[in-house]
């Protein structure tokens, strides 16, 4: 691949805008708060009130889980590319210095 750049700075900056956003989300109120399905008024709307919120909760809970990996992911990528520069310009000074 050429003409291809990385600044791992960005990358952080990026990690950190999605950890700001996998927060709001943990905290909005349809994460917090559930409607009691016996509440609901027959069994047929009940059973289908426990589904929705027991598929939206674990729906919800991948959702945090990848945005936990993309928020790793983009670190850790930041660093290998940190690392991987550092290498880099190590081995061009020893290289110049012959």
């Amino acid at each position: 691949m050429f003409g291809f750049h990385v600044a791992p700075p960005e990358l952080r900056q990026a990690a950190k805008i999605v950890h700001g956003l996998a927060r709001e989300f943990a905290e909005q109120p349809a994460r917090k708060y559930w409607a009691d399905p016996e509440q609901a008024g027959n069994d047929e709307l009940a059973a289908a009130l426990a589904l929705f919120q027991n598929t939206a909760r674990d729906t919800a809970d991948l959702l945090d889980a990848d945005l936990a990996g993309m928020v790793t992911g983009l670190a850790d990528t930041a660093a290998a590319y940190e690392r991987s520069d550092a290498t880099g310009e190590r081995l061009l000074r020893a290289l110049r210095s012959r």
